[in-house]
């Protein structure tokens, strides 16, 4: 599935992925979720689908600089110094993940269940930055709402990865 044949697809790709995972996070600045849950930072994660499509298309090197870049970018574009840190703690708990799914568990777990988990982990990699942060363990009560809010992002997530997936097989 990983694209071998030319580099300068790869990095057209590559930089496809990028901008795309830009343009979900412009989106999901725009539309303000928190009036349907008073969830602060609650966004759907659609620019996860990039890093996630990058990974199994691309390889593990252009799916981690696409990870760093998602995060530096989108911070430096909308967010802050702050948002970057959370940003990229979370988005390096769930490139973890993505790898052990990629490597390890390979194809036991589809799409969806990949795109659940890694909600999950990055959200968790959030808090435990906040955490770190902030000096407080307490806010690991924050889960108790973050995880089932994972679930639903992650399934919404997954089923696009899957509508991509099979769009970009096509393709690349």
């Amino acid at each position: 599935m990983t694209m071998t044949s030319s580099s300068a697809k790869r990095v057209a790709f590559g930089g496809l992925f990028v901008v795309l995972s830009l343009m979900f996070s412009y989106m999901e600045s725009l539309v303000p979720l928190n009036f349907l849950l008073p969830i602060p930072g609650f966004k759907l994660g659609l620019a996860n689908v990039c890093v996630m499509l990058a990974l199994y298309y691309l390889g593990t090197v252009d799916a981690f600089i696409i990870t760093l870049l998602k995060s530096l970018l989108t911070a430096m574009l909308f967010g802050t110094p702050m948002s970057f840190v959370f940003s990229l703690v979370g988005g390096l708990f769930a490139f973890c993940f993505l790898l052990f799914a990629k490597y390890i568990i390979k194809e036991k777990i589809g799409f969806i269940g990949i795109s659940v988990a890694c909600a999950a982990l990055h959200n968790f990699g959030q808090v435990a930055t906040a955490s770190v942060i902030f000096k407080d363990t307490a806010i690991f009560w924050y889960m108790e709402w973050l995880l089932p809010v994972s679930i639903a992002t992650g399934i919404i997530t997954g089923l696009l990865a899957v509508a991509f997936g099979r769009f970009a097989e096509k393709r690349i």
